[in-house]
């Protein structure tokens, strides 16, 4: 297969700013697809996303969430790194686990740093599969 600028995807991400005490942070910028109706207890679901289940340990990791105009979401994710060059491979992922369950619990996300869900290449089939289930049940 040849590639071309058309089957290459590349995902929006916020820049990744270092701390003065040595922390990561990036904060993402998240639409749903319609407006939060339940009410959602944001500090519960912040400590609930900073786990372990979602984060390693390793990484110390704290996520803040902020909801504006019932849709509008801001997820600021402050982590610890090491020097270890994996260990942002690693970070993407848990990323990724945490739009998951983010998702169960809020809704479908419409976009990601103001990139629609379809052209985001880690959720597309992913995506697909969770909303053809939705239709059919």
């Amino acid at each position: 297969m040849k590639y071309n600028s058309k089957s290459i995807i590349i995902n929006a991400h916020p820049e990744l700013k270092l701390l003065p005490h040595g922390k990561w942070e990036q904060t993402w910028d998240i639409v749903l697809e319609k407006p939060i109706t339940k009410k959602i207890k944001l500090q519960e679901l912040s400590q609930e996303l900073s786990s372990e289940d979602i984060f390693d340990k390793d990484y110390e990791c704290d996520v803040q969430l902020e909801i504006t105009e019932g849709k509008y979401i801001k997820v600021c994710v402050t982590l610890f790194r090491d020097d270890n060059p994996y260990h942002h491979d690693y970070s993407i992922l848990a990323i990724y686990n945490m739009f998951n369950k983010m998702e169960k619990i809020l809704g479908d996300f419409d976009t990601i740093q103001g990139q629609k869900m379809a052209d985001r290449w880690i959720y597309n089939l992913e995506m697909r599969e969770r909303r053809l289930k939705k239709a059919n049940s």
